[in-house]
């Protein structure tokens, strides 16, 4: 063996290993924080007693279009976790694979509306 072909070896025996299935899941939606001053402004504090939650500011992605999620929906549950923030929102996608369905309860003004989707793919 030549020294080039040694050194080509060395190379690619310590190349990282990388993941050819590595797509992340995609549900498609802006969230923010729900304050109590916006519960308010949507009537929830006394329809419902809602205090945390995530407002869904855009639907910008097929699978949450699909699903049947609107803008202005406040998000208390995906796939049955509590989402307090959108911080919750983000774990629960990024433990997710594209094809693998979610279920989320929202509040739409007074009613509480259950809506299944699939999430979809981001690569």
């Amino acid at each position: 063996m030549h020294f080039d072909q040694l050194g080509l070896l060395v190379i690619l025996l310590f190349l990282p290993a990388i993941s050819v299935d590595s797509e992340e899941a995609y549900v498609g939606l802006t969230v923010s924080n729900l304050t109590k001053d916006m519960c308010a402004e949507f009537g929830l504090a006394n329809a419902s007693g809602l205090e945390e939650g995530a407002i869904v500011v855009a639907v910008k992605g097929a699978p949450a279009r699909t699903a049947g999620l609107e803008k202005g929906d406040i998000l208390v549950r995906l796939n049955g976790q509590l989402v307090s923030d959108p911080v919750d929102v983000v774990e629960i996608v990024r433990n997710a694979s594209p094809g693998d369905p979610f279920y989320a309860t929202v509040f739409r003004g007074s009613q509480k509306v259950q809506v299944v989707g699939v999430f979809g793919s981001r690569n």
